[in-house]
């Protein structure tokens, strides 16, 4: 046996397919980062005696879970690039992506096409930990801007007093007869204790009104020490899984109760 010829069966070999109502599903020896096999679907013929290989809608979804919210810049741009690089369309309604219709004799290379895009479109979950935090800020500002509105003032990378011009917040809130309040975006110690030191300074050195937040991705964000002393001096939040309670206390402290019984 040459080795082409035990290429071509490793590959084969490993391939999975049966017949369904709508055509055949493949399933492959790839793993998805969920830890499944990648597998696809050949749909047709259809009036046109035309196929598409298409997927199960759920790649993008499991993605999404994942934490690659697909809408925003660091990763959609990456997700576009890809759809055009392997010719996949993305429906979004239905959240399939799939093959434009193709003749039965286009059906092996295509697939094999949308097999490389499925395994690239993987790398999407597991982007560089400076693009999964560019990703992270992009995420918090996109939801508390949605939650301030027209409300409030927004700044983002400023100063929340004047006297430690040098400290910034990632984003400072400004309402009418509310005192500023500044959120850090933390993903690690060093950025909380910068929260921290601040809200100290403002509350016994400059006798100054000021709310400090500071928003941690996620719980594995900062060390155990580091939260302990955070809450005993500003307000800490979890964004991961708990965004909707995040986003609601950022208003209540930036807006005031008042901001939740308006019509």
């Amino acid at each position: 046996m040459s080795i082409k010829e035990a290429l071509c069966q490793e590959f084969c070999d490993r391939l999975r397919v049966r017949q369904t109502p709508a055509g055949l599903a493949v399933g492959t020896q790839f793993m998805g980062s969920d830890g499944d096999p990648i597998g696809f679907y050949v749909v047709g013929p259809d009036e046109n005696h035309q196929f598409r290989v298409e997927d199960s809608g759920a790649t993008v979804p499991i993605l999404e879970a994942s934490g690659a919210d697909l809408e925003l810049d660091a990763r959609a741009e990456i997700f576009r690039a890809l759809l055009q690089q392997y010719q996949v369309e993305f429906d979004e309604d239905t959240f399939e992506l799939k093959t434009k219709a193709i003749a039965i004799s286009d059906v092996p290379k295509a697939a094999l096409r949308f097999v490389n895009f499925l395994i690239r479109v993987q790398d999407i979950a597991f982007l560089s930990r400076e693009n999964a935090e560019n990703t992270f800020k992009q995420e918090a500002v996109r939801d508390i801007k949605k939650i301030i509105g027209s409300s409030a003032q927004i700044m983002l990378n400023a100063p929340v007093l004047e006297q430690v011009s040098d400290v910034k917040a990632d984003l400072v809130i400004r309402a009418e007869g509310r005192q500023p309040v500044g959120v850090f975006l933390v993903r690690s110690d060093p950025r909380l204790y910068e929260a921290i030191m601040l809200q100290g300074e403002a509350d016994y050195k400059l006798h100054e009104q000021c709310t400090i937040i500071a928003l941690l991705e996620d719980a594995e964000s900062v060390t155990k020490k580091a939260f302990s002393q955070a809450l005993n001096r500003l307000t800490p939040l979890t964004y991961r899984g708990q965004e909707a309670e995040a986003m609601m206390r950022i208003k209540r402290d930036a807006l005031g109760a008042t901001a939740f019984t308006r019509h």
